[in-house]
């Protein structure tokens, strides 16, 4: 795949656990062809500060892509995500739900809460499904 733009696309990750974040820095990184700027927040809390422009984060960009798990403390990601899909600017932006449960169970708990994500993925166990993990989400985030 070409290179989707040279602007780099402004990604937060949000997730309280460091390894799955490095994994996913790793799998962005991987993608030399796709320029981005990854920003990392630990709560759901965190986030909808992040977002919404608050506290500490009053120069934070309102990113293109957020890549959130759904178990975090604080407040948990399906808050988060009603949070964004219920803000007149942030319900435009593109959301993958990464998570330790299988696709199913995911998108299930996302259906329940009557709220959409962009895509839903399972954290990745081995070295070749962080790689793959990079281009699905390079994927997701093409897609329209």
């Amino acid at each position: 795949m070409s290179a989707m733009s040279d602007v780099p696309t402004r990604i937060l990750v949000v997730d309280d656990n460091r390894v799955d974040a490095t994994m996913v820095r790793y799998a962005l990184k991987e993608l030399k062809d796709w320029p981005v700027e990854l920003q990392f927040v630990e709560d759901g809390e965190q986030a909808l500060h992040f977002l919404e422009k608050k506290h500490g984060y009053r120069e934070a960009g309102t990113p293109d892509l957020v890549i959130l798990d759904l178990n975090l403390p604080k407040r948990d990601g399906l808050e988060v995500l009603r949070a964004m899909r219920d803000h007149p600017v942030l319900t435009a932006v593109k959301v993958i739900v990464l998570s330790s449960s299988p696709v199913d169970v995911i998108e299930q708990r996302v259906r329940n809460a009557d709220i959409e994500a962009s895509c839903c993925f399972t954290k990745p166990m081995g070295l070749d499904e962080v790689l793959e993990l990079g281009e699905k989400i390079r994927q997701c985030y093409a897609s329209s």
